[in-house]
This record gives C-alpha cells, structure tokens and sequence, in this order.
C-alpha cells in the first residue's frame, strides 16, 4: 500500500471491541465477500 495512504494509520490503534460488537463486524463482513464476490478483510480502529 502506499506511504501516504498508510502514515495516518500510525496514530491509531485497534478498536476496544466487545463480543457483540466484533460479532456484528464478523457477520457483515462476511455478508460485504458473499455480496460483492470479494474476499476482503475489514479493520476497525479508533484515535
């Protein structure tokens, strides 16, 4: 990936989830790859 797209990426840190949070990115991941025919993975961070 390119520089300046991963340098704002430094400052932050992986989302805190709870389980039911985390469940709920799993399940719409899956349904974004089952929709769109893509095999992609989703990352959640915050400041």
């Amino acid at each position: 990936m390119q520089e300046h797209y991963l340098n704002p990426l430094k400052e932050l840190n992986y989302a805190n989830l709870t389980q039911e949070e985390a469940n709920k990115l799993i399940t719409f991941e899956k349904q974004f790859n089952n929709d769109l025919h893509k095999q992609v993975y989703f990352m959640v961070m915050e400041k």
